[in-house]
């Protein structure tokens, strides 16, 4: 019974001794630690492309004279870390939904789909951190993956029709600059932007029926497909140290 006394006591002591190190009686986070950081942010994307491809009135390949992608709002959240004074990294997943699609054929007629977009990125920033303000300024460069997915297939209304989506991934990258100000010692608002280069949002060419005899009798036809996306993101976003 005494053994057991004496092993509780042992115990009860080094808890307590861990708990109440430290000048202020907290236990005190490693090192390695205090430089973790999580993120989470809001923004606004402004989405284009530099050609987008569909199919004709007899269903072979043609250049839509005028599309579209709407403008959305994104969400983004990340672990990062701090890895010196003045350089940083993190990983992101960032989630855009709702966006709109129209793209004009030849016939001439509309069609209109939803897509939405996921990416993860691994990015580098460069706070310019050299006069010890609140406000830090900052470079960032980030590479990682895109993921198109059109969940909500293309109605074409004059033969009506739905040509089937798809999910599709791309390399993704990203440029960009902000500014974070300091609200607490390990809290800060972060405002920035980049420029991201998203790769390619496609549809199948695959459609659900054939179309009206006035139509080519075919269930395929050159697939619809916006090339080379990029969005202008603007965010606003709250970053939070473990120390």
């Amino acid at each position: 019974m005494n053994n057991r006394k004496l092993i509780l006591l042992s115990n009860l002591v080094l808890v307590s001794s861990y708990i109440y190190a430290g000048d202020m009686g907290l236990a005190e986070v490693p090192d390695s630690l205090k430089r973790l950081y999580i993120r989470g942010d809001i923004g606004a994307n402004f989405f284009n492309s530099s050609q987008v491809d569909t199919s004709g009135s007899d269903y072979n390949y043609l250049i839509s004279p005028s599309a579209s992608i709407s403008n959305s709002v994104g969400y983004t959240g990340g672990l990062g870390y701090q890895f010196f004074p003045k350089l940083r990294g993190d990983v992101t997943f960032s989630y855009r939904p709702n966006l709109n699609v129209k793209v004009l054929d030849n016939t001439p007629e509309a069609g209109t789909g939803t897509l939405k977009n996921y990416t993860v990125m691994a990015n580098l920033y460069l706070d310019i951190d050299y006069f010890n303000l609140p406000i830090v300024p900052y470079f960032m460069a980030g590479i990682g993956s895109s993921w198109f997915n059109g969940y909500n297939n293309l109605y074409w209304p004059v033969p009506q029709i739905n040509e089937y989506g798809q999910t599709k991934q791309n390399f993704a990258w990203q440029l960009g600059a902000g500014a974070s100000y300091k609200i607490f010692e390990n809290f800060l608002m972060d405002i920035n932007y980049q420029y991201l280069a998203i790769g390619t949002a496609s549809y199948t060419g695959h459609y659900d029926r054939y179309a009206p005899a006035a139509f080519t009798q075919s269930l395929y036809g050159a697939p619809t497909q916006f090339n080379n996306v990029y969005d202008n993101q603007i965010q606003i976003g709250l970053r939070y140290y473990m120390s």
